[in-house]
């Protein structure tokens, strides 16, 4: 085996084939073999499009760097997702590692840190990977705060959604909120996951792409532009079971969906000009949040003693096969 240890898991020995119908290909559909070596020069563009807009480093700050020779102990929850991700033990445990830095580097870890990562490990190295996510995670341009066990930074950001679609679309918002269907449970998949596991290979590259210029406003764009082209779907029904079916993109409900009209509309939303984002997550967090935490740290505080459970741990087991077949 000539595989340098640093290889992306497509070019590891036997991957696809070892891979072959697992949770994380179930979005594929050829891509991956129709696009071939090219998908790897694509892909290798993504570090410098992220860093082009990441802030520079303070005086006296370090960027965080990889290790790949690290020995820190691994937490249940990142065993669980690397199980849910790859068949091989070979994979799981690379996954594992990784995952475990990410989690010590941090000083968190969700789920969606998994998804992200793992989508990322297969045509780019862990170095970049790391550098990568490291950048989502941290700068303002991007989804920091996001990838935590109490995620209070897309909860917040969740309302921003829901701010902007009542603005653009009143109809869809107060359709959803009559039938409970609140935007921190809706908008998770799509804003912490990063789509992955939900949008088809093809059209979640782009979206990648278009994160990494556009940031965080672009996922507010693209929400938009969802909820635009599924309005009469969601309008004809008032199950909140079939409205969470369609938000979390079940391809039984949603496989005729365009796209890529999705993503070329995505930028016709405004969600930046004559907008104070600071000042308007202070005010949607006081308005939806606040209480509600508050409220719970009181109950935990009163509880103290009881076992803490990672969120992420009480997935349900078919979590990632909800998207893509």
């Amino acid at each position: 085996d000539n595989t340098p240890p640093d290889a992306t898991m497509l070019k590891l020995p036997m991957f696809v084939e070892r891979e072959h119908g697992a949770p994380m290909f179930d979005c594929d559909h050829g891509f991956l073999a129709r696009e071939g070596e090219a998908l790897f020069a694509r892909t290798a563009a993504w570090g410098a499009l992220v860093q082009k807009h990441a802030a520079p480093l303070a005086a006296g700050e370090t960027s965080l760097s990889w290790d790949a020779n690290h020995s820190f102990p691994v937490p249940r929850i990142v065993v669980a997702d690397a199980e849910r991700t790859f068949f091989f033990d070979d994979h799981r445990k690379r996954l594992i590692h990784f995952l475990t830095f990410l989690n010590t580097q941090f000083g968190d870890y969700a789920q969606g840190m998994s998804f992200v990562a793992s989508f990322l490990l297969l045509t780019l190295e862990e170095d970049k990977v790391f550098s990568i996510l490291s950048t989502l995670n941290s700068d303002q341009h991007f989804i920091p705060g996001y990838w935590k066990h109490e995620a209070f930074s897309f909860a917040t950001d969740a309302y921003v959604f829901d701010h902007f679609l009542r603005k653009y679309n009143e109809k869809v918002a107060t359709h959803l909120t009559k039938n409970c269907i609140m935007p921190e449970a809706y908008c998770q998949k799509w804003f912490v996951g990063l789509c992955v596991h939900l949008l088809p290979f093809e059209h979640l590259f782009r979206f990648m792409e278009m994160f990494f210029d556009g940031g965080h406003s672009f996922l507010l764009q693209f929400g938009l532009s969802l909820m635009k082209h599924m309005e009469e779907r969601l309008m004809a029904t008032s199950d909140p079971g079939k409205l969470f079916e369609l938000l979390r993109l079940d391809p039984k409900s949603t496989k005729d969906i365009n796209f890529t009209s999705v993503l070329d509309d995505a930028g016709t939303f405004d969600v930046e000009t004559d907008v104070d984002l600071k000042a308007l997550r202070e005010d949607l967090y006081n308005t939806h949040l606040k209480a509600r935490i508050e409220a719970s740290k009181r109950a935990q505080e009163a509880d103290s003693d009881d076992e803490i459970v990672f969120s992420d741990e009480e997935e349900d087991e078919d979590d990632k096969e909800e998207g893509c077949k």
